[in-house]
């Protein structure tokens, strides 16, 4: 059976490695939900809002990857976080485009 080991050193579950894998999935779906809700919205404050769910989507992506210790899901998981960094201090479309590439990549 194939046993992933979690950030304690202790092997996952098949069930835990799953869950995690779950999460994974499901903070890249909510970042990418969050970031079209981003784009349409013309309220900064609004617009602050989705940047808050986008930076926490991400951390998801991050404690995800390492607890499944997945070299693969990390680098792109820390090239997303980057590109949001830039993202955050130019919201234009070229990094915009570069967060949905991003996003594809995850899968």
């Amino acid at each position: 059976m194939d046993h992933v080991q979690g950030t304690s050193g202790a092997p996952l579950t098949p069930q835990e490695a799953q869950a995690y894998r779950k999460e994974y999935k499901e903070g890249a779906d909510l970042f990418e939900k969050t970031l079209h809700r981003y784009e349409t919205s013309d309220n900064k404050y609004q617009q602050h809002e989705f940047l808050e769910v986008m930076h926490k989507a991400s951390q998801v992506l991050n404690d995800a990857s390492r607890a499944l210790k997945n070299k693969e899901l990390q680098a792109k998981s820390l090239k997303l976080q980057q590109d949001l960094d830039a993202f955050e201090k130019q919201p234009d479309a070229d990094h915009a485009e570069k967060l949905r590439q991003d996003l594809k990549n995850l899968s």
